[in-house]
């Protein structure tokens, strides 16, 4: 009796530090609407027929379970360098909250809540990258997003799991020129193609 109480213990204690060690997420998402580099990219694009066009784009996106119910997390993306013969400099930078209503970071119906800021150093023309949308020097754009989602758990190993979390997310967004008036459009899409990693 002892000893199958030993073990019983024994595997309580080893799945609470498995579960403890799974602290931290990393998003894959974007591809739905084809901003392939939105999560998680370091990737460089350059044409050599013109060699007026060479550009650096660097996403990042992490979040930290601070119970099994709240992670809270940041988003980081940086598009620098030259797009037909123009200097380019771009960069976001953003807060994320998840709420897991199951209290646990697997199957698990999930809120979110999303505040980005992006800022243009330079100029950014159509076309240079599917990532950010077209701006001038000095304007800024703010997003606030609703998310709901549910993530399913796909499968784990080397301590780490991988799951398949698609979601709803409605999203307002404040363009605020360098001149003129802000102008606020609001958007719902459904992000079919995301799987968060855990580990």
């Amino acid at each position: 009796m002892k000893k199958l109480l030993l073990i019983a213990i024994a595997a309580t204690l080893t799945g609470s530090v498995f579960a403890q060690n799974e602290k931290h997420m990393i998003q894959f998402y974007g591809w739905d609407s084809g901003s392939r580099g939105q999560s998680v990219d370091l990737s460089r694009t350059s044409n050599d027929a013109d060699q007026e066009t060479n550009l650096t784009n660097v996403s990042l996106n992490y979040a930290y379970a601070l119970t099994p119910a709240f992670q809270l997390g940041a988003t980081w993306r940086s598009l620098q360098g030259e797009f037909v013969g123009a200097d380019v400099d771009a960069s976001t930078i953003g807060l994320n909250f998840f709420w897991n209503l199951e209290e646990k970071l697997t199957d698990t119906h999930v809120l979110g809540l999303r505040y980005w800021v992006t800022n243009y150093n330079e100029a950014l023309s159509a076309g240079a990258s599917e990532d950010y949308v077209a701006a001038s020097e000095d304007d800024t754009i703010t997003d606030l997003a609703f998310e709901y989602g549910y993530r399913w758990k796909i499968g784990s190993g080397w301590d780490s799991t991988v799951t398949f979390a698609p979601s709803v997310a409605y999203e307002i967004s404040t363009f605020q020129p360098d001149s003129g008036n802000d102008v606020v459009t609001s958007n719902l899409s459904w992000n079919f193609l995301k799987f968060d990693l855990l580990f």
